[in-house]
């Protein structure tokens, strides 16, 4: 769950390494538009530029889902079963992280919708994210993940929309990410962005039992990308070491974090915040 600006700190020197992907012109023309939506008294359901709506929003992303990562294509719809094969990218839905149905107006709402008055949430720009199709075939059953999982459930009280999120703690290593992303596969909160220890334990939940962002075959394709990342490394080291005797190991260490860290500006792979995980643990 990648946010606006993607940074990492290396030997103590963040590094922006990563913009969200939009056109400043682009977008006010396009909170314009959804203004006047408004003002015309229209909603989510009535709203007709939903397919300029859903580009932006993808290009916003890197066609990745806001949620998982994963790759995710310009299609709306297909069949359920080409839905559910985890091998291809899934296709996509407009995703509104302050629910349309939620009755719930707290300070928490107004903050991740990015609006004072709720009911104009569902056309707020801020509010809206693209995802996956949020179902997946694993052992024979159907996973449900993400949207699909989360449903109409109000997550602004325990988890940030990542278009608003802020770093709480700015003694914490900078990441980039609300999730920190283990060996194994599995996501935590990143403490940066949530310090307490309640809160933490509050984001946890939202992760493992709204969006189900724990799934064992998620789980297995984020462990799989950070077994691949560190291999990776390991060869290019000894690779390099044997061309530059004068230069430690920890400063090669150190070059090639930043040229992976590059691969995620140039081609936008899935599970960015393997990336950055995996980068911050080596970068040292």
């Amino acid at each position: 769950m990648r946010i606006c600006f993607l940074k990492v700190t290396v030997r103590g020197e963040p590094t922006v390494f990563i913009q969200r992907r939009q056109d400043n012109q682009e977008e006010q023309q396009l909170r314009a538009e959804l203004q006047r939506a408004l003002r015309q008294g229209l909603e989510f359901h009535d709203y007709s530029g939903k397919d300029k709506l859903r580009a932006f929003l993808l290009n916003r992303q890197g066609y990745r889902c806001a949620y998982c990562e994963r790759r995710i294509n310009d299609k709306r719809r297909t069949s359920k079963k080409s839905q559910a094969d985890t091998r291809r990218a899934p296709t996509n839905k407009i995703e509104h992280f302050h629910p349309q149905s939620s009755v719930s107006a707290s300070d928490e709402c107004r903050a991740a919708a990015g609006c004072n008055e709720l009911h104009e949430s569902s056309l707020e720009l801020t509010n809206l994210l693209a995802v996956c199709a949020g179902q997946a075939d694993f052992a024979g059953a159907v996973s449900r993940h993400c949207d699909t999982s989360k449903a109409n459930t109000d997550i602004c009280a325990r988890l940030k929309n990542p278009n608003t999120a802020e770093q709480r703690d700015p003694s914490a290593s900078e990441l980039g990410s609300l999730v920190v992303v283990e060996r194994d596969g599995t996501v935590r909160p990143n403490p940066a962005y949530f310090p307490g220890e309640e809160e933490m334990k509050a984001a946890q939940d939202v992760l493992n039992d709204v969006l189900n962002l724990n799934a064992i075959w998620l789980k297995e394709s984020r462990a799989k990308l950070y077994a691949l990342l560190t291999q990776g490394l390991v060869s290019a080291i000894e690779e390099q070491s044997r061309k530059h005797h004068n230069v430690s190991r920890r400063q090669l260490r150190q070059k090639i974090v930043r040229a992976r860290l590059k691969t995620l500006e140039e081609k936008a792979p899935e599970f960015p915040s393997v990336y950055l995980s995996f980068c911050v643990e080596n970068s040292q």
